[in-house]
């Protein structure tokens, strides 16, 4: 039977001859064996597949797990290198500033709790602030002296604003200082604050020293600085400190570049959303401090200057 010729047969009766035709079942049952192993064989490839894929999952796991390791390696290395670090002798100081003498003077009244040594940071980095009609918020009021502290340090065109979980801290409000209840730890808070405040020209966070509560309040205060704008992280204390962990990632986006060669041998990169955003970290003995950049840039540039140059691999 050839069923290649042309069968004027109803389809039915077609049909029909087609499946009792010998060769026809024969060719059938070949085909459903071929397509049974071409199955069997894809199900072996699919499962090929699917193996170097779940090995291939674990290499990069492993890797990760490797660079988390290698990291963590890294951190310890540096902890014991600062703890070996030679000493340059230690020895009375006096008062470093305006601040400390205030501090010293302040006997009677509203009480301040500071460590000594945070006097010269807060001047480093608080000094440009003088003068001008800068807004300072300060988390932890206690016992109220350290607002009226940084008013008088800022002076009288400043206005200083408390934060505190103790109702009882609205009594420390004055001219120029102002209070405000909630938890720092609370994203809700912050954002009810953030609605009515003044634009923030700088932060200073000595509230509950909890490490979550100071990354809550850093996530919610620090986009808000304005440009130049100042943030003091007070009491990171310990080297597993989540606070100074979670400083430690932020900082490295400060390092991302892609450098571009210009024929001049020049170089440049453009700049990250982080840094046009942030000009510096520093890290002080219990103290962290972030400023915001006043002039962000496009890119930063390295230009090359002179004539002389003791190796130039643009010769090469």
């Amino acid at each position: 039977m050839d069923v290649s010729m042309k069968d004027k047969r109803p389809l039915r009766d077609r049909i029909i001859a087609v499946r009792n035709y010998p060769g026809e079942r024969w060719r059938r049952r070949t085909v459903r064996n071929v397509l049974v192993v071409a199955g069997e064989t894809r199900r072996t490839v699919a499962d090929g597949f699917a193996a170097v894929n779940e090995r291939f999952s674990e290499i990069l796991e492993r890797i990760e797990v490797s660079e988390v390791q290698h990291a963590e390696l890294l951190i310890r290395q540096g902890i014991a290198f600062g703890r070996e670090l030679p000493s340059l002798g230690a020895g009375e100081s006096s008062p470093s500033g305006h601040l400390e003498q205030y501090f010293d003077a302040h006997i009677a009244g509203p009480g301040i709790f500071k460590w000594r040594h945070y006097f010269p940071i807060y001047e480093r980095h608080l000094g440009k602030l003088r003068g001008r009609s800068a807004n300072l918020v300060e988390i932890g009021v206690f016992s109220g002296g350290s607002l009226h502290m940084w008013r008088e340090y800022l002076g009288p065109s400043s206005q200083v604003t408390g934060i505190d979980i103790e109702p009882a801290c609205k009594a420390y409000e004055a001219d120029g200082i102002s209070v405000a209840i909630g938890d720092q730890g609370d994203p809700a808070f912050w954002a009810s604050f953030l609605a009515e405040a003044a634009p923030i020209d700088a932060v200073i966070d000595d509230g509950s020293h909890d490490p979550a509560d100071q990354i809550t309040t850093l996530k919610a205060l620090l986009p808000r600085l304005e440009p130049g704008g100042v943030y003091i992280c007070e009491d990171v204390h310990g080297p597993d400190n989540e606070f100074a962990r979670f400083i430690d990632g932020f900082t490295r986006n400060l390092d991302t570049t892609e450098p571009r060669e210009w024929p001049d041998g020049s170089l440049s990169s453009d700049t990250t959303a982080c840094q046009r955003s942030i000009a510096s970290v520093h890290r002080y003995p219990f103290v962290t401090v972030i400023e915001r950049t006043q002039s962000p840039v496009a890119s930063f540039e390295a230009p090359r200057h002179g004539t002389e140059w003791l190796y130039d691999k643009r010769a090469d």
